[in-house]
């Protein structure tokens, strides 16, 4: 499925999102609002959306209206959000704005995983449930956390090996694998999963076939 957002190679939705399985599943980055008065944070979303303008030969901003219109556009409709309540401002009134004015419906799941750390594997395994559940009544679901890079990258990673059924000697090529699907993001140049307790966590999971 070829991104409709302008200059980025086909599994690139924008500077901050790719696809994971084309039409079917996407991830990236928190598609609300980023710039935070946080000097780290502030730091980190200005280098990220510099990437993006240029890359996108300055036609794409990181603003939650942009990031948004362009994931509707790509025939998003569920959103899973990996952050925890209050941790980032809420983008459901803009989602809500836009997709009124496309005249669709979208739905919206929280599952909180806390930032930089590891959920139990059950709940993985709950929430690639629900993905394949929303995949299978003909939805496109978008995958996010913050950055797109710890929680997501365990999610993604997590997702790959249950689709593509990885065998334990080959579960390393998954992290081969993410990267090559987010070359191109504006933090492509960031390790996901995040930390090496993530990555581990990515091996260790097994599909619950």
């Amino acid at each position: 499925m070829e991104s409709k957002c302008g200059p980025f190679r086909n599994n690139l939705i924008n500077p901050f999102a790719y696809w994971v399985v084309p039409g079917k599943v996407a991830a990236g980055e928190y598609p609300g609002e980023q710039f935070l008065w946080n000097p780290k944070v502030f730091l980190a979303t200005l280098i990220h959306s510099f990437r993006a303008l240029w890359s996108s030969r300055f036609k794409f901003w990181n603003s939650s209206d942009t990031k948004i219109d362009s994931l509707l556009s790509n025939g998003i409709n569920v959103f899973v959000d990996l952050t925890e309540e209050g941790e980032r401002p809420s983008y459901l009134a803009k989602l809500h704005k836009n997709r009124r004015r496309r005249s669709i419906s979208t739905k919206y799941f929280r599952f909180p995983i806390r930032d930089r750390s590891v959920p139990d594997p059950k709940f993985i395994d709950e929430i690639i449930r629900i993905i394949r559940l929303e995949i299978c009544q003909g939805n496109v679901v978008y995958i996010h956390c913050f950055r797109g890079l710890g929680r997501t990258g365990i999610l993604v990673g997590c997702y790959l090996k249950e689709i593509k059924n990885f065998e334990l000697d080959n579960d390393m090529n998954i992290v081969d694998y993410l990267k090559m699907f987010r070359s191109g993001v504006a933090g492509d140049f960031r390790n996901s999963p995040e930390t090496e307790e993530q990555v581990q966590f990515m091996i260790d999971w097994k599909p619950n076939l």
